[in-house]
């Protein structure tokens, strides 16, 4: 028996395309402390397949020697004509669903390094995806040569 399903972003996988966790032994050279730094990205398969990946840097420094790097990547699939539309979803829901996989594959991964887990705090997803711009998007420069799909994703990139 087979289920119709609703308009809706029906994620397929989540997996993670990068783990790095690298020791920096010079640390006179490291700064005192170091911030969080969070990219994202997107990319489509056709015109109803996508990736939204979400990546978080540690950065080394003097109180902690050790970068993280940590690349994860939903996969979703575009039933119908869901809402919110795609932009709003790439950029604001598919992030936040990703949050707690970025920050659980942090901890995982510094606890296995010499100086315990890292616990992020809490992220503002919104306030940090408003400094995003879909326009610089590898995903939105991949549409440009196909406007077909372009449309698809809700964006009229077709020559005027």
């Amino acid at each position: 028996m087979t289920e119709e399903r609703s308009d809706g972003y029906y994620p397929t996988a989540v997996f993670a395309q990068e783990l790095t966790l690298v020791g920096n032994g010079d640390i006179a050279t490291l700064p005192e402390n170091a911030s969080l730094g969070i990219g994202w990205d997107w990319y489509p398969h056709d015109a109803r397949v996508f990736d939204v990946l979400l990546q978080a840097t540690v950065p080394a420094s003097q109180t902690r020697p050790e970068e993280i790097r940590v690349v994860m990547v939903a996969r979703f699939e575009r039933v119908g004509t869901p809402q919110p539309a795609f932009a709003v979803f790439a950029m604001l829901n598919a992030p936040t669903l990703l949050v707690p996989y970025v920050r659980e594959t942090i901890s995982s991964l510094s606890s296995r390094g010499l100086l315990g887990p890292i616990l992020l705090p809490t992220i503002n997803v919104i306030q940090v995806m408003s400094e995003m711009k879909m326009e610089a998007s590898n995903g939105f420069a991949s549409l440009i040569a196909r406007p077909a799909l372009a449309e698809a994703y809700g964006f009229n990139l077709a020559p005027s």
